[in-house]
């Protein structure tokens, strides 16, 4: 019989984690026990977790950030194999079958989950006919990959409901995990990294809390005298419930009994309000979000948010973009492709992005001159400007002083048009320069 195992971290064996229940040949980890594995050796749950996310709004903007960005321009699908009439049939498929389980939602959802739990589990669902029909998700914590030590690949899924545990087979989910460093194949939260600087915020924020009650009202001294009450527990009793009288902003009547005394000491919340900002920046730079895009900048120049999307997307949501492209692809686009009846190693389904960067207008009008002069190739052009789309396809420029297309060697375009066919501003005569004009004379 084929050994199944499941490889403890390094940082378990160190711990001495131990499963958290054996069946067979197969052991597996809670995401409890996957998670004590902290720094400061504090036992961090999942219920640390999710609350995090839950209860501290810069975590939840940064993590719906990177779902959001990764999949707002949507995507296209491409069939590539030897007989056009069945590429064309694959692809009619494969669109319909995305519309029926809204894929589009299905991603976003699952690039939060994957950030927040480390892992994200979708059943596939049959009709009666056994076409695909939904996507059911499927909670992240209670699923759990078994790994095969030969093949190194994922043989089942043992999944824990209130009825019992069930085994899916691989074909049976779509299963996406984050960092997954081990063999086996549960994946890191990445909330867990941050969890000390959320712990300090949400002391900061109570901290916050009880100073703005202090900030605008003084504090007042009471001298009660009690010599003509007898007994500790009612002199006691008399000094609580003169306090609880005592209310910010409300005046109080006392007698000749009680001396008061008012002391100005105001907390210094902005000391505080910097502190919080300090880890918020720890926070958000654990996501790679620029802060202007979650509103943590007071102002912003239009340049700078541009230069910071490029950024974005040239770093975590590209990183987003080509973990899902080769998890669907695999797991989605080739099951769908085999339950036609089709190889999916003949007829591949290519999942695109739209490319949703910024375009950097000068960047374009510079490589266009460039293009049309012969000072570049297409594809150097469109590999400067991140253009990967419009490479499958014969494009042209937009025409612009009798520009046309350029070759495919790149050669020079000469229409005739003195200075190349891009025109500049500088190049158009002023309205009160006189304009030679040899026909119309």
């Amino acid at each position: 019989m084929t050994e199944v195992v499941m490889q403890r971290s390094l940082s378990q064996r160190i711990r001495g984690v131990y499963p958290e229940r054996a069946l067979g040949n197969t052991v597996y980890w809670s995401m409890e026990e996957m998670l004590r594995t902290d720094v400061n050796n504090e036992d961090i749950t999942v219920h640390d977790v999710y609350d995090a996310f839950k209860k501290v709004s810069i975590v939840r903007r940064s993590i719906t950030s990177v779902g959001f960005y990764t999949v707002r321009k949507g995507f296209q699908t491409e069939v590539t194999g030897p007989k056009a009439s069945i590429c064309e049939k694959i692809k009619e498929m494969v669109d319909k079958i995305n519309r029926i389980v809204n894929l589009d939602n299905v991603l976003y959802t699952s690039v939060v989950k994957r950030q927040v739990w480390g892992k994200c589990a979708w059943e596939i669902a049959p009709d009666n006919q056994e076409n695909i029909a939904s996507l059911v998700p499927l909670v992240s914590n209670n699923i759990h990959p078994v790994v095969n030590s030969e093949t190194l690949a994922i043989e089942y899924f043992v999944y824990r409901t209130n009825q019992g545990e069930r085994k899916l087979l691989p074909d049976d989910i779509l299963y996406f995990n984050l960092d997954s460093l081990e063999l086996d194949q549960e994946g890191i939260s990445s909330i867990q990294t941050v969890m000390g600087p959320i712990k300090s915020k949400m002391l900061y924020e109570r901290d916050l809390k009880e100073a703005s009650k202090r900030h605008w009202a003084p504090i007042g001294l009471f001298q009660m005298d009690t010599a003509d009450i007898r007994g500790q527990s009612e002199k006691t009793a008399a000094m609580i419930a003169f306090k609880d009288q005592l209310k910010p902003g409300q005046s109080v009547v006392y007698n000749k009994k009680i001396e008061a005394k008012v002391v100005d000491l105001k907390p210094d919340l902005g000391a505080i309000i910097r502190a919080i900002e300090k880890v918020d920046e720890e926070i958000i730079g654990n996501w790679g979000i620029p802060k202007m895009l979650l509103g943590r900048e007071k102002t912003t120049m239009r340049a700078s948010l541009e230069a910071a999307l490029i950024a974005l997307y040239d770093g975590p949501i590209g990183f987003e973009q080509l973990y899902f492209r080769r998890a669907l692809e695999r797991q989605w686009y080739d099951l769908i492709v085999r339950k036609m009846g089709y190889d999916p190693f003949v007829y591949r389904v290519k999942h695109q992005w739209t490319n949703a960067a910024p375009i950097d207008y000068q960047l374009l009008r510079a490589c266009t001159y460039a293009g049309v002069n012969g000072m570049m190739t297409k594809e150097e052009m469109f590999d400067i400007m991140n253009i990967e789309q419009y490479m499958k396809s014969p494009q042209t420029l937009p025409p612009k002083s009798g520009g046309g297309p350029i070759p495919e060697d790149g050669s020079p375009v000469d229409d005739g048009t003195p200075g190349g066919p891009v025109d500049s501003k500088d190049d158009e005569p002023e309205d009160d320069e006189p304009v030679d004009d040899e026909e119309g004379a």
